[in-house]
């Protein structure tokens, strides 16, 4: 028998923007908009950028996207809660995690 899903009971999709700009020196800032205020929002952005970076196939791209967000995380470590600074370092924070997690487990 197959169970049959109840679509009433399903969580709407998360959407965000991820903004990726690679500057003529090679650096790379990584900006996430639109996301929602909520944990499971940035739990779900973390999560999906990511898988995304794992799926890059070569972690040398990876890697200099989770040096870029380092870089811009060091910008904004002295935001304040509750600005658009301090959303976009909590999500952003959470990115890196997720990403550090995964590709360094242990």
């Amino acid at each position: 028998m197959t169970d049959i899903v109840n679509l009433a009971n399903r969580r709407p999709p998360v959407h965000y923007t991820v903004r990726i700009t690679h500057h003529w020196n090679d650096t790379i800032e990584v900006f996430v908009e639109d996301v929602s205020d909520d944990d499971r929002s940035r739990e779900s952005v973390a999560s999906a950028i990511g898988r995304a970076a794992l799926q890059l196939g070569s972690f040398p791209e990876a890697d200099a996207m989770h040096k870029a967000l380092l870089s811009r995380i060091n910008v904004l470590i002295n935001a304040e809660a509750n600005t658009s600074e301090g959303d976009e370092l909590a999500s952003l924070a959470d990115i890196v995690q997720a990403y550090e997690s995964t590709r360094w487990p242990g």
